[in-house]
């Protein structure tokens, strides 16, 4: 009984894992930060880790700050202020999996309200195809994910070559961000197969001893 307890909990872990990688950790400092609204002009001249940020919103266009600091990514904004911060990374990502996911860790924001938005690239940035603008939560930490079934627009997904994440503020609004990555989640079917292959190497276990 014992046996069949761990194995049905390993059964349990297993199925639970999603499979997929870190992008960014935010560990690495990397920048320095455009002043550039990135809807205009991000799809042209894309580094590996450049950090975006608007500094056209608000009273003050020099109060909104986009940095790396403390293994987390940071948007800071000023009095009256809003705007927008944000990541882009060149690459090559195979997207096309079933349950393949895009996500990053809500760490701190201090004001209700906020918005992020996931997007991803087969032609180096010049057409996206976005996950549309995903309510930050208002408890944290938090993680905050999208399926790329439910993406708009028409990139190769197993070929994409860019992505990115955008986070838009509210007024007087800071928020930080960890571990930006991309994972498959299982299918339930897939699920079951695991779960079902586990009991089956008991029951031939079983029948040696």
């Amino acid at each position: 009984m014992k046996r069949l307890s761990k194995l049905l909990m390993l059964a349990l872990c297993v199925t639970a894992m999603t499979f997929g990688a870190i992008i960014d950790d935010f560990n690495t400092p990397f920048g320095p930060a455009s002043d550039n609204n990135p809807a205009a002009v991000l799809p042209y001249g894309i580094q590996v880790g450049k950090l975006i940020v608007d500094k056209t919103a608000g009273a003050n266009t020099n109060s909104v700050d986009t940095n790396i600091t403390g293994g987390l990514f940071n948007v800071s904004t000023g009095f009256n202020t809003q705007g927008l911060g944000g990541a882009v990374y060149a690459g090559f990502w195979d997207l096309s999996a079933p349950g393949s996911t895009i996500s990053i860790d809500l760490i701190y924001k201090d004001v209700i309200g906020g918005t992020v938005e996931f997007w991803v690239s087969s032609d180096n940035g010049l057409n996206r195809t976005t996950s549309g603008l995903i309510a930050l939560p208002d408890g944290f930490p938090a993680t905050i994910s999208a399926a790329l079934t439910t993406f708009t627009g028409t990139a190769n997904l197993s070929a994409i070559n860019a992505l990115g994440f955008t986070a838009y503020t509210v007024l007087n609004q800071d928020y930080a961000f960890d571990n930006f990555r991309e994972y498959i989640v299982p299918e339930p079917g897939t699920y079951a197969m695991m779960a079902a292959g586990l009991l089956g190497l008991f029951a031939i276990r079983r029948r040696k001893v």
